[in-house]
C-alpha cells in the first residue's frame, strides 16, 4: 500500500512499507542500523528517499503531520552503490512490497 502526502511545504510524498525476507540474511553486524533488517518506510519525493526504522505498525493511521514528521526523521539515503554485495537485495526490497 502507498501513501500519499504534501507536507508543510507543499512537496508531494509518497510513503510506502518495506518488508522483505531477504533481509534478515543480511547480518546484523554488518548493517549499519540493525532495525532495517525488519524492514523500514520508504518516503519518497522529486529526487529524494528517505527510510525510517523502526516504525509504527499503525503507520497507515497517522495524519499527514505525524507522516510528515516521521519523514523529517528518517535517515536520506545515499544511493547504494551498484559494486555493493548489497545492492540486489536492497533494490528489490524496494521495488516489493510485503506488508
Amino acid at each position: 500500500m502507498i501513501t500519499r502526502f504534501i507536507d508543510s511545504k507543499g512537496r508531494d510524498w509518497t510513503v510506502r512499507e518495506v518488508k522483505d525476507p531477504n533481509l534478515a540474511m543480511i547480518p546484523p553486524y554488518l548493517l549499519t542500523d540493525p532495525e532495517f533488517a525488519r524492514g523500514w518506510l520508504l518516503f519518497e519525493s522529486s529526487g529524494e528517499k528517505r527510510r525510517l526504522a523502526p516504525y509504527p505498525d499503525d503507520w497507515r493511521q497517522l495524519s499527514v503531520r505525524q507522516l510528515e514528521d516521521s519523514c523529517l526523521h528518517a535517515t536520506r539515503l545515499e544511493a547504494v552503490p551498484s559494486t555493493s554485495a548489497f545492492f540486489p537485495v536492497a533494490r528489490a526490497a524496494e521495488r516489493t512490497t510485503l506488508a
